[in-house]
């Protein structure tokens, strides 16, 4: 099957259920083309074989999440391989741990999903995502994996039930996080580094600032490792004009100044990104 950044990959069908109802929070069983609780909640499978776990209330918007557009950007973006350094640190950092399931939250179009899989023996990848445009292409382009689209601070998931979480630049709930999670599991937060985009920030604003430092600290888990993934790249006026749609620079910074930026025809960029591997702590008995 061809992944989301050209490769032809290959991931085990995912046969087991980790998703809980978004009304009542009881066990969803999936049944061919339809999800369903015991208490009668049932929820069809998309046609690209995703489910819709967001009820109507939970919605702060029409069309929660990234738009389209950016969707789209981003897409066009990873499959040049930009993030691949990521994806791979990503993937040696898990694969050195006893992971068989994991939850991607945020986890977009899938793109790092399918190098997880790829990378991983006998994983068991689960992404839940509140924008439906990025869950359908997921959903899609890994028929092995399941997906849903929901909130990141209300996951539809049961409780202890998760080897690994994965975030990647997404806002999340972290006693939510937690709570998926089996005791002494793994959870990775990934962000971005002091100088993340640099110079993109410093085309768009007269005084760029740097962004905040990860945490260290996560109650109720403890800090494993971390570190930085960080190198650079000269970019061609495509990639700079996804780069802009694919973040919220598209609509921030000088007018000016950003239509100068999507002018260019090259530039060099730094890309840093910071990582924390917590454990789940055990509960004390």
């Amino acid at each position: 099957m061809l992944g989301v950044i050209g490769l032809r990959v290959k991931e085990p069908m995912v046969t087991t259920m980790i998703w809980s109802c978004p009304n009542c929070k009881a066990e969803l069983i999936g049944s061919g083309d339809l999800w369903s609780c015991s208490n009668g909640h049932s929820f069809d499978v998309a046609r690209e074989g995703y489910v819709n776990l967001l009820p109507a209330h939970h919605k702060h918007s029409r069309t929660p999440g990234d738009p389209p557009e950016m969707v789209m950007a981003r897409r066009r973006l990873l499959a040049t391989g930009l993030y691949e350094p990521l994806a791979n640190t990503i993937t040696e950092l898990l694969a050195k741990r006893a992971v068989t399931s994991l939850l991607d939250i945020g986890c977009g179009e899938g793109y790092y999903d399918g190098l997880l899989t790829s990378g991983i023996r006998n994983l068991d990848l689960f992404g839940v995502d509140i924008a439906k445009p990025a869950v359908r292409i997921a959903a899609k382009a890994f028929p092995g994996h399941q997906y849903a689209v929901a909130s990141n601070s209300r996951l539809p998931v049961m409780d202890n039930i998760v080897d690994a979480v994965l975030k990647v630049f997404a806002p999340s709930n972290d006693a939510e996080t937690l709570r998926v999670l089996k005791p002494e599991a793994f959870y990775l937060e990934v962000g971005p580094s002091n100088r993340h985009l640099w110079e993109l920030r410093a085309a768009l604003y007269d005084t760029p600032f740097e962004h905040k430092p990860l945490r260290n600290l996560l109650a109720g888990a403890t800090l494993l490792e971390h570190g930085v993934c960080a190198y650079t790249r000269e970019l061609s006026h495509e990639q700079i004009n996804d780069l802009v749609l694919a973040t919220p620079f598209a609509h921030r910074g000088h007018r000016e100044k950003r239509q100068r930026l999507v002018a260019r025809a090259s530039m060099i960029i730094s890309i840093e990104f910071g990582w924390r591997l917590y454990q789940k702590d055990r509960p004390i008995a």
